[in-house]
């Protein structure tokens, strides 16, 4: 559990809500995350760690690459590291971090098209969840605005918008984890 007195409303309130869904996820099998510490752990400790919104955005991307290729996607991670229980160590690395002058930034501009920069440096199922997060609640917004449903059009247009920046986010950290390799294979 995370220590939350120091956290604002906003995140206390976040974690709080993080704790009834672990309650409910961690009875079943199903609902195993494959990563450690778990979506729902590590979304926590974005939150706790980062404020509301970098929390947010951070925890959407792990949602959003948390999915059936992350082993495979894992295993092309020069620094891939596994839990002693199988589990793929995907640590909280919040630091400031700047591009390297030499890498393209041309993903994170596909990135406008939701997925597009996740799909273009070679993780399409990431794309794929990505897109489809963001067209889902797009909708929903849409359709709720239209009938007049302004608190759940609200809450679905945040969503989408939170998971649109962790797409931008996501292809950045794919950036960075590009230049890594590249870097380590000159060497």
């Amino acid at each position: 559990m995370i220590t939350i007195h120091n956290c604002k409303t906003a995140e206390k309130t976040t974690i709080k809500l993080i704790e009834c869904w672990q309650k409910f996820s961690y009875s079943t099998y199903v609902l195993n995350c494959q990563f450690y510490p778990s979506c729902s752990n590590f979304f926590s400790l974005a939150v706790a760690k980062n404020g509301m919104l970098s929390g947010a955005i951070l925890g959407f991307d792990r949602i959003v690459r948390c999915n059936p290729a992350a082993v495979g996607y894992h295993f092309k991670n020069p620094n891939a590291q596994f839990y002693s229980d199988g589990r793929l160590i995907d640590n909280l690395n919040i630091e400031n971090q700047t591009l390297a002058t030499n890498t393209s930034k041309l993903p994170i501009y596909f990135s406008i098209i939701p997925g597009l920069g996740r799909a273009y440096l070679d993780h399409p199922f990431d794309g794929i969840v990505s897109f489809t997060f963001i067209s889902i609640f797009s909708g929903i917004s849409y359709h709720s605005f239209k009938n007049s449903y302004n608190i759940s059009g609200s809450i679905s247009s945040i969503l989408a918008i939170l998971f649109w920046a962790a797409d931008f986010y996501g292809t950045y950290q794919l950036l960075e984890i590009k230049q890594e390799g590249l870097e380590n294979n000159e060497i």
